[in-house]
């Protein structure tokens, strides 16, 4: 076996036995070949979910300046 096809086997074992639903689910929206993966309610949940977060303080913002000298 190769140094690629061992990390792609560990790679792979790793995602079986990982409990973290999160997780899986950005895994799957990396390799899936649709568009988008969530219905439109759990769009509108993931879009309160991190606005009471941003609220919360548990998202920091980017300011539209800095996002500004970023592009210029």
């Amino acid at each position: 076996m190769t140094a690629l096809e061992n990390r792609k086997y560990s790679l792979i074992s790793a995602i079986i036995e990982d409990t973290n639903e999160e997780r899986v689910f950005e895994i799957e929206r990396l390799y899936s070949k649709e568009p988008c993966v969530y219905s439109d309610d759990e769009f509108r949940a993931e879009v309160l979910r991190r606005w009471k977060d941003y609220k919360s303080g548990k998202i920091i913002g980017v300011p539209h300046e800095q996002i500004k000298r970023r592009i210029v």
